[in-house]
C-alpha cells in the first residue's frame, strides 16, 4: 500500500521563515473551532496568509509582528489557498513550533499597504502595488457585466455575478456575490468600498464583500468620464465552447447539515441510522445527509486540431443540465453520470475567467 511521504526540512516544505504582519483577534469558525490569522513575509514584498489552529501560539506570533522579529515556523503545512489557486496557506496547528530567529534575514520587513478607507485608489496601483486579502476603495466605470450565475462554494449555494471596472488608469475584474448582484448597471459610474483584493492565475481581482457597499455616482468627475478603453480578449467575463466531453471525473458527496462541509461517501455508511460529522462532531440522521456532485470535464472540439478544455463542474449546473433532460436520477450515482456524459455527442458549455461552468446544453 502507497504511503504519503514524509517531508523533511530540506525539502521546504514543512517549514518557512519570515517576518509576521497583521495577526488577526481569535475567532470562531463555522464548525465553532478557535482560530486566528496573519500573514507572513518570506521573501522581499512575497506574502503567505497563515492559519493558526493553536490559540496558545496568538501571543508569541502577535509579539513577532509588533517587534518585526523573524520567525521560523516548523511542521507546518501548506494548504491551497481557496483565495488563490495558484498558492497555498501556511496552516499552523499544535504540532508546529515556532523558533525565533536572531540573525538577519536577506531581505527587509515590508508592511504591506493597507487600504481601508474610503478615498479611491487607482485601479492602476491596485494591480500594481497593493497586495492580495487587503480591502479597497474604488471609483469606476462598468465595462463589462455577466449574467448571475449560481456556483456551489464549500457545499453552499452562492450566486455570483463577474464584472469589469474600469478607471482613467486601468481596468480590474470584480466578483460580486450574493445580494449585491444585479446591483450594478452597464455604463453607469460607482464608488465601491470594502472590495477584497484576490489574485488569480497570477492576474489580480477584486471582490465583493459582507461589508462592502455601493453607491452610484450621479455627477460623474472629471478624470472618470474618460475611462480606459478595455480589451474583452484580454479580460473576458465569459467563454463558450462547443465539444465533445472526452474525459469527465465526477465526485459524490454527502454535506453535513450543521456546518455544510462535505464528507466523503466512505464516510457515511448507508447502513446505519445516524451519523456523526467528522468537521464539526454533530449526529444527525444519515437520511437527512444532501448528496453533491462536483467534478472535472475535458471538452474537446471538432476542429482538426482537436483543442481541449479543462473546466470544473459543479452540482448546481449539473442538477440544471440534467433537469431539462429529465435526468436527475443520475445525480444519485456518479459512475452512471460520467457514463452518459461521456455518451454525449456535443455540448454546449459557457466558463467563467475561473474555468468554472456557468451553463452547460446539449
Amino acid at each position: 500500500m502507497a504511503t504519503k511521504r514524509k517531508y523533511n526540512d530540506e525539502d521546504g516544505q514543512n517549514s518557512c521563515t519570515g517576518y509576521i504582519h497583521d495577526v488577526s483577534p481569535i475567532k470562531r469558525s463555522k464548525a465553532n473551532n478557535p482560530y486566528f490569522e496573519g500573514t507572513i513575509q518570506t521573501a522581499d514584498r512575497q506574502y503567505q496568509r497563515l492559519v493558526c489552529f493553536d490559540t496558545n501560539k496568538h501571543g508569541t506570533l502577535q509579539a513577532a509582528a509588533t517587534s518585526k522579529t523573524p520567525l521560523k515556523l516548523s511542521s507546518i503545512k501548506q494548504s491551497p489557498s481557496r483565495a488563490d489557486s495558484t498558492k497555498s496557506d501556511v496552516v499552523i496547528n499544535q504540532s508546529s513550533t515556532l523558533e525565533l530567529k536572531v540573525r538577519k534575514l536577506d531581505f527587509d520587513h515590508y508592511a504591506m499597504k493597507k487600504q481601508t478607507g474610503t478615498t479611491p485608489t487607482p485601479i492602476k496601483t491596485i494591480v500594481e502595488q497593493i497586495p492580495e486579502y487587503n480591502k479597497v476603495t474604488i471609483a469606476g466605470k462598468v465595462a463589462s457585466i455577466g449574467e448571475p450565475i449560481k456556483q456551489e462554494v464549500r457545499g453552499l449555494n452562492m450566486t455570483k455575478q463577474d464584472v469589469i471596472i474600469a478607471d482613467q488608469t486601468d481596468f480590474i475584474n470584480l466578483t460580486v456575490w450574493n445580494n449585491m448582484v444585479d446591483s450594478l448597471l452597464h455604463n453607469h459610474h460607482y464608488i465601491l468600498t470594502n472590495l477584497t483584493t484576490r489574485n488569480f492565475n497570477n492576474t489580480k481581482t477584486l471582490t465583493t464583500t459582507v461589508s462592502t457597499t455601493v453607491q452610484e455616482l450621479e455627477e460623474v468627475p472629471t478624470d472618470l468620464k474618460n475611462v480606459v478603453n478595455v480589451d474583452m480578449d484580454l479580460a473576458p467575463v465569459s467563454q463558450k465552447i462547443v465539444g465533445e466531453i472526452s474525459q469527465v471525473m465526477i465526485a459524490q458527496s454527502k454535506i453535513c447539515n450543521a456546518c455544510k462541509k462535505k464528507v466523503g461517501d466512505q464516510m457515511c455508511n448507508e447502513h446505519s441510522t445516524f451519523f456523526r460529522c467528522c468537521f464539526c462532531n454533530m449526529k444527525q440522521k444519515s437520511s437527512s445527509l444532501k448528496t453533491s456532485m462536483s467534478g472535472t470535464l475535458n471538452i474537446t472540439t471538432a476542429e482538426p486540431d482537436g483543442k481541449s478544455t479543462k473546466v470544473a463542474i459543479f452540482h448546481n449546473v449539473l442538477m440544471e443540465f440534467l433537469k431539462e433532460l429529465n435526468k436527475t436520477d443520475l445525480l444519485n450515482n456518479a459512475n452512471l453520470l460520467e457514463e452518459y456524459l461521456l455518451e454525449l455527442e456535443s455540448v454546449s458549455i459557457t466558463y467563467g475567467k475561473d474555468n468554472v461552468v456557468q451553463k452547460m446544453r446539449t
